[in-house]
């Protein structure tokens, strides 16, 4: 038929774009160390194309009916657009190669991963032109439960910030993500906390959206459900990095966060507001409170006075989510606390002045008088403290901390020699 050929060329454009995927992980794999897993699970994708090809090829072979074989046809043209499409993954693997960001930062969170993810996961950081913070879990593979081994967590970095080691904490919150899909957290706290009064207001909430959309209050109900699991996620994943980090996640979370409109809900994120609500109860709990408020009294005030003040008025959807996050933050919380208990950042006077002492002397802050490590989160807290303090210690020199000379030199040797005492001193 007239259309033979054309199909005929646009197959072998799809196995030739495969071809040429599969060789770029190829040349990955031939030099990968670690993390080696995303070349893996990349060329394992490229070659699930060729069965679906030739699927297509015996589908159009089998039939004479011209509509059907022009279905085929658009199909594969879709296949070949999503085949050359995998280049863009291509920079996740230049990423695993030559990661973006410090060495320091990266050793601390990719062993952080493996403690509190599961310990065959490789964690991978990629710089990204667009968007903000993001990651994704097993990006090559179907999802599927229990999470098979070998897993693939690809967090994705703001380009502008690939040199802002006081701002790489957040990658913490990221690495939550992992922990809640992978131990699927999300549907089980879900599960627990829609009961009682959860229930009644989310209920109310669809009912009351309904009225204004028009549509069936089941409709909305869905909706609510679905956004109900995405917002458990993200107080989830700031629990996970309160929890591992302490203060600085705050400090870094405020940084990025705070000068937007803290009371804009989001389909899939708490207002800001709530958030460092929540955020500032959990440091509290764990002991960082205190040291908050002694140390850069400024910016205490000021961020407290923001978590208490009254939100704005929300649409009913919004408000029912607000409020039943408000009555299940503990429970996440405390599921998270639960999680990463052997990770847990409780404040430690003594590193903390010890990181300041150094600073001081211009001297990376890696190790105590007597030789033994400074756990890295206390490393990256008291940089945060330090580079706060030495400007004005108030909200707005936040903007001017993170991007301070000095600790961007010091911090990232300081974490890479933390990991070389502990080992020296373990060995």
């Amino acid at each position: 038929m007239a259309d033979d050929t054309e199909f005929r060329f646009v197959t072998a454009s799809v196995r030739r774009a495969a071809r040429l995927q599969r060789e770029y992980v190829d040349s990955f794999l031939e030099t990968a160390g670690s993390p080696r897993a995303i070349g893996e699970q990349f060329a394992e994708l490229c070659d699930k194309i060729e069965p679906v090809v030739s699927d297509y090829e015996r589908r159009h072979a089998a039939t004479t009916d011209a509509l059907d074989r022009r279905l085929i046809l658009n199909a594969i043209r879709e296949l070949l657009a999503w085949t050359r499409d995998l280049q863009l993954r291509c920079a996740w693997l230049d990423a695993a190669a030559k990661p973006p960001i410090d060495l320091g930062s990266l050793y601390y969170l990719r062993s952080l991963a493996k403690a509190i993810v599961r310990p065959d996961s490789e964690f991978t950081v990629v710089a990204a032109h667009e968007g903000s913070y993001a990651t994704v879990v097993n990006p090559f593979r179907v999802p599927s439960t229990p999470v098979p081994p070998g897993i693939v967590l690809v967090a994705l970095v703001p380009h502008r910030e690939i040199r802002s080691g006081l701002l790489h904490p957040l990658l913490a919150h990221e690495i939550g993500h992992g922990v809640a899909k992978v131990h699927g957290y999300t549907e089980q706290l879900r599960t627990k906390v829609t009961t009682g009064r959860i229930e009644k207001m989310l209920a109310r909430g669809a009912q009351e959206t309904a009225k204004e959309s028009k549509r069936a209050v089941t409709e909305e109900r869905a909706v609510l459900d679905k956004r109900l699991g995405a917002w458990i996620e993200e107080i989830f994943c700031d629990a996970v990095a309160t929890a591992c980090l302490g203060a600085t996640y705050l400090f870094s979370f405020a940084t990025e966060v705070l000068p937007d409109d803290v009371d804009a809900a989001g389909l899939k994120h708490p207002p800001t507001r709530q958030r460092v609500r929540l955020i500032l109860a959990h440091l509290d709990r764990l002991g960082w409170g205190s040291i908050i408020d002694r140390e850069v009294p400024g910016f205490a005030a000021w961020v407290r006075g923001v978590a208490s003040a009254p939100p704005a008025s929300q649409r009913p959807a919004d408000e029912a989510l607000r409020k039943a996050i408000d009555l299940a933050a503990r429970r996440i919380q405390g599921a998270v606390d639960k999680h990463v208990s052997a990770n847990i950042a409780k404040p430690d006077e003594e590193a903390l002045a010890s990181v300041a002492e150094l600073l001081k002397q211009h001297v990376p802050p890696a190790q105590h008088d007597d030789g033994s490590p400074i756990a890295r989160p206390m490393i990256i807290a008291g940089c945060w403290l330090s580079a706060m303090k030495t400007r004005s210690g108030d909200v707005e020199a936040l903007a001017d901390a993170v991007d301070s000379d000095e600790v961007g030199q010091l911090l990232p040797y300081a974490l890479e020699l933390s990991v070389i005492v502990d080992r020296w001193q373990t060995a």
